[in-house]
């Protein structure tokens, strides 16, 4: 029997390399089809970090993922063990630093105080991306123990899954790749959230009404972007996006102005 993982035994475009380039430090390297700032975002955007981190073949599933990005905030991954979420392993840290779109570096707090720092950058080569992720251990012994456990296979499986979300493997049938499209609103819909927030931190109580317009979920203008087969082109016309609209001419009815400052950029 063939005991080599699927990663081994099919070429891939872009190989993942691992090396232990020390006792204590691991380097892997990765050459992602995709530009630097879809990239970037499929690290730090909850909603897709869910489509790609860990291995499938190990049965966990990524069922919460809370990630504040930015330098001196915090993050709490939680898996459920083959598929049951009554028993699940949680890993979390904090941001030590963040660079959009270009460098993270953050602490692995579950082992205790002294878990590896990992640094991930990502520099951009002719519409792809570079990623080069280093894992700095205490000591020869705490990276020896995730080495003898399959880690090196496990980072290569996982970035195959990442490739496959920026749409390397995905292709539709008219040669256009619809993950990045997907990348892309996903990344428009997170900042429209984000300037609500920041709209409704100002209102006063007396509009109480604006502060109570729904957002529509992440899943749901996910599904709604998965049903079409141009996102970005078709987004406008959808019911989510509708309301989006409508949030912000009454949110900016409101104010009574007639744009929003956050928005001039």
């Amino acid at each position: 029997m063939d005991a080599r993982t699927a990663s081994e035994r099919t070429p891939t475009k872009n190989p993942t390399t691992v090396e232990r380039a020390s006792d204590r430090e691991l380097v892997i390297r990765r050459t992602f089809s995709g530009p630097v700032r879809l990239v970037f975002e499929a690290w730090t955007k909850p909603e897709l970090l869910k489509r790609w981190w860990a291995p499938r073949s190990m049965g966990a599933v990524l069922v919460s993922c809370e990630a504040d990005v930015r330098t001196g905030g915090t993050y709490r991954f939680e898996f459920a063990i083959a598929g049951d979420a009554s028993k699940t392993m949680a890993f979390y840290g904090k941001y030590l630093e963040v660079t959009p779109p270009t460098r993270l570096v953050w602490t692995n707090e579950e082992a205790g105080e002294a878990g590896p720092i990992t640094t991930v950058t990502f520099a951009e080569e002719g519409g792809k991306t570079l990623l080069v992720l280093r894992e700095l251990h205490p000591s020869k012994e705490a990276l020896d123990d995730p080495m003898a456990s399959g880690f090196a296979e496990g980072m290569r499986e996982t970035f195959e899954q990442l490739e496959e979300l920026l749409g390397n493997d995905g292709a539709s049938a008219s040669g256009a790749d619809p993950a990045p499209l997907m990348l892309a609103f996903l990344s428009m819909v997170d900042r429209r959230k984000r300037l609500h927030r920041e709209v409704t931190e100002r209102l006063q109580a007396r509009w109480s009404e604006v502060l109570e317009t729904p957002i529509p979920a992440s899943a749901e203008i996910e599904r709604m972007g998965l049903a079409r087969a141009a996102v970005v082109a078709s987004a406008p016309r959808g019911r989510a996006a509708t309301a989006y609209r409508a949030l912000w001419d009454e949110v900016k009815l409101r104010l009574g102005e007639r744009e929003y400052p956050s928005q001039r950029r």
